[in-house]
């Protein structure tokens, strides 16, 4: 994991940043290679503005730096990269795909809802995002094999033998 400490050295002296905010250059180490020049500003003040949010700030920051493999397998803007991530901690955190949804992108919600969009309009924008590819790769990061799982239970059934 990254130290609190040696984030706050790294960023700007910006005192709206929580204490425990991402750098750059701490992201960058966790991108593909090719990745690394599309690392811009308006991306990590995306990345620190959510990081500012206590109830997701932990598991937000962990998918963050861990799923980043899923960009090697296609051409994702970054941006979009973040939103997903914080879509799929918001579904790992129990929240169901609307809520989730909503919580990813209130600006949108607040836009459809103002537009006179219905309750199923809007349930068809989370069903397509849900089904987006890079939201599925970041998902299929998530699970655990069985095997990886059930290791423990698998361990007392050689000992009982």
């Amino acid at each position: 994991m990254i130290e609190a400490s040696t984030n706050r050295s790294k960023m700007t002296n910006d005192e709206s940043l929580p204490s425990d905010a991402l750098s750059a250059e701490q992201f960058k180490k966790s991108l593909p290679k090719q990745i690394h020049d599309r690392v811009s500003v308006k991306v990590m003040n995306g990345i620190n503005q959510i990081l500012a949010d206590i109830n997701i700030r932990g598991h937000f920051k962990d998918n963050l730096l861990s799923y980043t493999n899923v960009l090697k397998a296609g051409k994702f803007k970054l941006s979009c990269y973040v939103d997903a991530v914080k879509y799929v901690s918001y579904k790992l955190l129990g929240y169901n795909n609307q809520e989730s949804y909503q919580k990813t992108f209130p600006g949108r919600v607040t836009i459809l809802i103002n537009e006179g969009a219905t309750e199923k309009s809007i349930s068809a924008y989370v069903a397509a995002y849900n089904k987006n590819k890079l939201v599925n790769a970041i998902w299929e990061q998530t699970l655990v094999p069985s095997y990886v799982l059930n290791a423990d239970l698998y361990q007392q059934a050689i000992n009982t033998q």
